[in-house]
């Protein structure tokens, strides 16, 4: 190889590890807000998520909680898990039984609801353990979330509109 071909090689590998490290670096940077986002994409009212909202104040509180339960939050993921690979399996049969598809969900939203109801119980307690001013905190949080998810589907529909004005579906 000649002295010109290693020097393409060692630019395209130095630009390469340019491009890695930035995305590395705002990664780091921005980890405070992915956070953010991520409590806004979790299920509001579970011990984790008003954790996340509240701060450390609570973390003794919610660790006690969420280790009575552990044993029954871990039992209702397998549960889940083995509900969601269910519905996945009879979807993407070769032939789809409706029946069997419409029962796999049956048990999913049951198993749903069972979990949700062991969390709501554990956030009960949380909350019970928490100031008026905490408590508050969560509701203003929720408040200013659904104010979010308001406007997310109100662009969202906006550009759906436009888009069909622009491009209207053939039929």
């Amino acid at each position: 190889m000649t002295p010109r071909w290693w020097a393409g090689i060692f630019f395209a590998s130095l630009a390469l590890n340019v491009l890695l490290l930035g995305i590395v670096g705002a990664a780091y940077l921005n980890r405070d807000n992915r956070d953010r986002e991520l409590v806004h994409r979790m299920t509001v009212y579970t011990v984790p998520w008003a954790w996340r909202v509240v701060g450390e104040d609570v973390g003794i509180l919610a660790r006690r909680i969420y280790a009575r339960n552990q044993a029954d939050l871990a039992r209702d993921r397998q549960t889940l898990a083995e509900d969601y690979a269910k519905v996945n399996e009879i979807l993407a049969a070769e032939k789809f039984d409706r029946e069997a598809f419409a029962g796999a969900l049956a048990k999913l939203r049951m198993d749903v609801a069972s979990a949700q109801k062991l969390m709501h119980e554990a956030m009960g307690e949380f909350a019970a353990g928490l100031t008026a001013d905490q408590r508050r905190k969560l509701t203003d949080f929720v408040t200013d979330w659904a104010k979010q998810r308001d406007q997310r589907a109100i662009r969202r529909d906006e550009m759906i509109e436009q888009k069909e004005r622009r491009d209207p579906p053939a039929n």
